[in-house]
């Protein structure tokens, strides 16, 4: 075997290789609430029983831990599932949850976590950033 020859025309074919593709953007998912301000669950699937849409909610969670425990190459350009909120969950207040963030990470910025464009948050980051910040946060008092 010509090892040389089959290394050089791989390295040729990864640069001719078109990129990847850009991810989709993704769906930009609306909250509905009640009169007491907790969420109503996703209004697309409004039609479920509540046993129904939390067997959904589970199955969603299920999709995104694969997603994410997927290595990025092996994603296809898929965006990341959304799993619907919770029915009956007061529904979180980015601007609190970015407040305490910055308490514990002072680098943290609004930007990071608010797309201006579209006036939408990026609620699971900011989720999972505060978790993380909680987790290995020690007070300097």
């Amino acid at each position: 075997w010509d090892l040389e020859g089959l290394q050089d025309d791989l390295e040729l074919a990864k640069k001719k290789a078109a990129p990847a593709p850009a991810p989709a953007p993704q769906a930009q998912q609306t909250q509905a609430v009640d009169q007491d301000g907790l969420s109503l669950g996703d209004p697309n699937f409004a039609h479920l029983s509540d046993k129904d849409y939390a067997q959904h909610r589970k199955v969603m969670s299920a999709k995104r831990y694969i997603w994410e425990a997927t290595r990025p190459e092996m994603r296809k350009g898929e965006p990341a599932p959304i799993v619907p909120p919770a029915r009956g969950e007061p529904l979180p207040d980015p601007d609190a949850m970015l407040e305490e963030l910055m308490k514990m990470a002072p680098q943290a910025t609004k930007a990071d976590y608010f797309d201006e464009a579209s006036s939408s948050w990026d609620i699971d980051a900011l989720t999972e950033d505060l978790r993380l910040s909680r987790v290995s946060f020690v007070p300097t008092n």
